[in-house]
């Protein structure tokens, strides 16, 4: 999620689990972000209007998700781990 020092929040986490464990041995990682068409965000802020985590999505190409700059981001930071699954698109 893209709260404020989202990069240096996700950098430090990816360098504290390289730190303990060694990702070669990892067969399979997977990175997924939230990503809601417009409906159904609706309902889900009718159903939980205080629900603050939606707060960080923004509409984008018609869905509701992280920013292109945050995919970006994430897509770019897990590229050196092996065979990671990267969900952040609808494609």
């Amino acid at each position: 999620m893209e709260v404020e020092g989202y990069q240096d929040i996700y950098t430090q986490f990816k360098e504290e689990v390289e730190s303990k464990i060694d990702i070669q041995r990892i067969s399979s990682v997977f990175v997924g972000g939230l990503m809601y068409v417009e409906k159904d965000y609706k309902q889900i802020l009718k159903k939980q209007p205080g629900l603050d985590l939606l707060t960080y999505l923004k509409k984008e190409e018609g869905m509701y998700r992280e920013s292109r700059e945050a995919r970006d981001f994430f897509y770019t930071l897990f590229e050196d781990w092996k065979d990671c699954q990267i969900c952040l698109d609808a494609k």
